[in-house]
C-alpha cells in the first residue's frame, strides 16, 4: 500500500475510532450531564454490578478496536514463532496507542455536540481520498 494512501487510512481509522470509544474529543466520559453526553447518557440507569458490567463491555470494545486499529497498521510480530514475544510487542503497541490516545485528549477539549458529524465526515472524506488514490494510482 503507497504510503500517502495508509497515511489517509490511519488518520481515518484514528478519528473512528476516538468516536467509536467515546474519547475526549468527541465525548467526555467522567461527565454527568446528561446533555453533554454522547455514548455516557444510557448508564444513568445503572448501578451496582450492572453499571459494572457497562463500564467493562464498553472497556472490552475500546480493547478491541485498539487491537484492530493496532493489527491493521502496525502488524509486525502477529505470525511470530515465539507467543511471548508476539505478546510483549502486542503489549508495547497498545502502550504506545494508548500514550497517543492520552495525549490527544489532553491537547483537545471536547468539542460542541453539533461539530463531532463534522469530525466523522471529515474522517468519511478522509477514507474515501484513500480509496480514491488507491484505485488511481
Amino acid at each position: 500500500m503507497p504510503h500517502r494512501t495508509c497515511l489517509l487510512f490511519f488518520f481515518a481509522m484514528l478519528i473512528v475510532v476516538i468516536a467509536e470509544t467515546g474519547r475526549i474529543p468527541v465525548d467526555n466520559p467522567d461527565t454527568h450531564l446528561e446533555l453533554t453526553m454522547v455514548h455516557e447518557g444510557m448508564l444513568l440507569e445503572y448501578s451496582g454490578r450492572y453499571l459494572g458490567l457497562m463500564m467493562w463491555a464498553a472497556q472490552i470494545k475500546q480493547l478491541l478496536l485498539l487491537s484492530l486499529f493496532i493489527n491493521l497498521f502496525f502488524p509486525w510480530g502477529i505470525e511470530g514463532e515465539h507467543i511471548f514475544v508476539s505478546f510483549l510487542l502486542y503489549v508495547a503497541k497498545l502502550l504506545a496507542l494508548g500514550m497517543l490516545l492520552a495525549f490527544i485528549e489532553t491537547m483537545y477539549a471536547k468539542i460542541r455536540l453539533f461539530k463531532v458529524p463534522k469530525l466523522l465526515g471529515s474522517s468519511m472524506i478522509l477514507s474515501l481520498m484513500a480509496i480514491l488514490l488507491r484505485v488511481f494510482e
